[in-house]
């Protein structure tokens, strides 16, 4: 099988200095606004400058290197203890494999496209069953990640509902979000006997909880929150991944947005090393979107230019 390879260069090296160098200064003068105790103590305690009242967080350039460093290091060093390999550069995590092209899938729709009455309508617990098992004949596809979210179970225990639905029906490696505090153990459980036992599932790391930065240099409680009950089960957490909106929590301006994107994403090392344990930073990218109805424009040629970049 042949495999196409082509390199991609959007930005000189001078313009990655450049928006580097300016994402540093952000998070060193301007800082993240941290909006939880907890992280704002782990945070103070390897250095960072922190302010209880505002919840600003501002970051010294010596410790922000630092963490990224470790987290690199970190990121090439855990194909040998996990079933799934982190990217050096986002730290996403993929299920490892030799094929040349390989798929997953995370959409989190809460609607779709019904063939049979080419409506758009809610989706449901069927329609996600019916994506697993799809999902179960797709040989590129190694890692089945939700493309729905069921809108005809409980809200509160819908995360549930899907970690138990695909666990029991896909072939393939099952990985999933997590939104509810209350479930957190009982997924956990769920993935245990999937898993065999309690060392396999830790081990293999198949709960990476993400908690996403909201946007504009900041972190919310709730996010944070999960992230620390999930690490206190000694479960692994990926800080970081901003999506901010050009324009709308990010500078309208592709190399403004792209650099408020890359300072959030260099705080998120230093929030992940602060926790310590399976703690992992990641970068993220921008979307852009359409002012004239507010639409987010997740397939637009700035947005991909953005990725690229």
């Amino acid at each position: 099988m042949s495999t196409l390879k082509c390199e991609v260069s959007i930005l000189s090296q001078e313009e990655v200095g450049k928006i580097h160098s300016a994402s540093l200064k952000i998070l060193e003068e301007i800082g993240m606004k941290i909006e939880h105790e907890r992280m704002l103590k782990c945070l103070q305690e390897i250095g960072a400058g922190v302010d209880f009242n505002t919840m600003i967080v501002r970051f010294p350039r010596k410790l922000v290197d630092d963490c990224m460093k470790r987290q690199v290091e970190l990121a090439n060093g855990t194909t040998d203890r996990a079933e799934h390999w982190a990217d050096p550069l986002t730290l996403n995590t993929y299920k490892r494999t030799d094929k040349p092209m390989t798929l997953n899938s995370h959409m989190f729709s809460i609607s779709i496209s019904d063939t049979w009455t080419e409506a758009i309508r809610p989706a449901t617990l069927r329609d996600y069953e019916e994506s697993v098992i799809v999902g179960n004949e797709l040989e590129n596809l190694i890692e089945y990640g939700p493309l729905v979210i069921p809108g005809d179970v409980p809200q509160s225990v819908n995360d549930a509902y899907m970690w138990a639905t695909a666990l029991k029906h896909s072939t393939k490696w099952v990985s999933g979000q997590i939104f509810n505090m209350d479930t957190i153990p009982y997924i956990k459980e769920m993935c245990i006997v999937a898993a065999g036992s309690e060392e396999v599932f830790l081990k293999n790391e198949q709960i990476v909880y993400p908690c996403l930065l909201e946007g504009s240099l900041s972190a919310a409680w709730y996010s944070l929150e999960m992230a620390f009950r999930i690490h206190d089960l000694g479960m692994a957490v990926r800080f970081g991944v901003p999506m901010g909106i050009a324009g709308y929590s990010s500078p309208i301006t592709l190399a403004g947005a792209l650099t408020a994107a890359n300072a959030e994403g260099l705080g998120s090392y230093v929030m992940a090393e602060a926790v310590g344990g399976k703690c992992y930073g990641a970068l993220g990218g921008v979307i852009n979107y359409n002012p004239a109805n507010g639409a987010t424009l997740y397939a637009s040629p700035e947005k991909n230019l953005l990725y690229f970049a």
